[in-house]
């Protein structure tokens, strides 16, 4: 359980002993491990911890989003990366943003630009101007102006249209 002491926060096992002292700012639980933030001056720090209170992040970050299925959000000195269930970092915080991530495929937008890696951090789409949308591992859409191309995963176009597609269930 999550308690207050003062402005700090901290946690409690079902026996009632201190597992995390009152120390920090914020402090939001997930499942086995905590997400936990302390305000080191001006700036907000964020680490992950397990469910015995001990750090498991390498370092600390300006900001840890929950975890999504696949991996924590993760932002450091203004650039996005993810961080596995062990805190690892599996993409290094290099993105403008993590814009969208379906199964094994995240469009990121990198240098102004759109591109799909996988979470090994390998280039499947390299950058581009126009944005993208994962639809499902082989597939995805690209938005250019007023048209949309359907293309595989391998660069070839599918299909194009300047109507409004959606992709629903596996169809469009």
């Amino acid at each position: 359980a999550v308690y207050r002491r003062g402005s700090g926060y901290g946690a409690i096992n079902g026996e009632g002993h201190v597992v995390i002292p009152a120390d920090y700012n914020k402090l939001i639980v997930e499942d086995n491990r905590f997400l936990a933030c302390q305000n080191m001056g001006y700036k907000d720090r964020w680490v992950i911890l397990d469910a015995n209170g001990r750090t498991i992040t390498e370092k600390h970050y300006q900001y840890i989003a929950p975890y999504n299925g696949k991996f924590y959000p993760v932002v450091n000195r203004g650039f996005w990366g993810a961080l596995d269930l062990h805190g690892r970092e599996i993409i290094t915080c290099v993105h403008d943003s993590l814009v969208l991530q379906k199964e094994n495929h995240i469009v990121v937008k990198f240098k102004g630009e759109y591109g799909i890696i996988d979470l090994s951090e390998n280039w499947i789409v390299t950058p581009q101007p126009n944005p993208l949308r994962v639809l499902k591992d082989e597939l995805y859409f690209e938005f250019a102006g007023e048209t949309t191309f359907l293309k595989s995963i391998t660069g070839n176009i599918i299909y194009f249209s300047d109507n409004r597609l959606e992709f629903k269930d596996g169809y469009i």
